[in-house]
């Protein structure tokens, strides 16, 4: 019979310390939405802002709040890749689409870590003929030096896909 109190003891404390834990959640999510609304939130704290929700299985809300991110610092290359980064990870419709979007409004320098994800994304998900026209697309738009890294990307993919006579045909392009 003791043993039976103690487990409904034990129980309770469980009890209350996840419905403490669901509260501290909850207030701090609160927080996070009342900076955002008055533009008080920066940069940097959207990213934990999108871990807390994606942790706590908030999937549609993280996706509005990725999305708010790039609206408010719609040229940093960082809260794009960190946007894309949530759409990939959930799986959804819309990553070509953002992709597309990051890249319009970056334009060229410093796009890298974009592309980079991009065709890594189209590797995994794509045909191989949706994802070596993408490699050929990133390297007209990137810098010289940027440019360099994808081709020896597309090199290294190529190889992997079609073997060292076709690399030879990419790399005399």
């Amino acid at each position: 019979m003791l043993q039976r109190y103690k487990l409904e003891g034990y129980h309770s404390l469980m009890l209350l310390c996840a419905a403490l834990e669901r509260e501290r959640l909850e207030r701090t999510l609160s927080v996070f939405s009342k900076a955002h609304e008055s533009s008080l939130l920066p940069e940097a704290l959207y990213k934990q802002w999108l871990q807390l929700l994606l942790e706590s299985n908030l999937f549609e809300k993280a996706v509005e709040v990725a999305e708010a991110a790039t609206k408010r610092f719609s040229l940093s290359v960082e809260t794009w890749q960190m946007r894309l980064q949530v759409l990939i990870q959930l799986k959804s419709d819309d990553v070509t689409q953002c992709f597309e979007e990051a890249i319009k409004h970056i334009k060229s320098k410093g796009t890298l870590p974009l592309w980079t994800l991009w065709v890594e994304w189209s590797e995994g998900t794509k045909s191989k003929e949706d994802t070596e026209a993408l490699y050929q697309r990133s390297l007209c738009a990137t810098t010289h030096a940027e440019s360099v890294t994808m081709k020896e990307k597309y090199l290294d993919w190529t190889y992997r896909n079609g073997g060292y006579k076709k690399v030879r045909r990419v790399f005399n392009r």
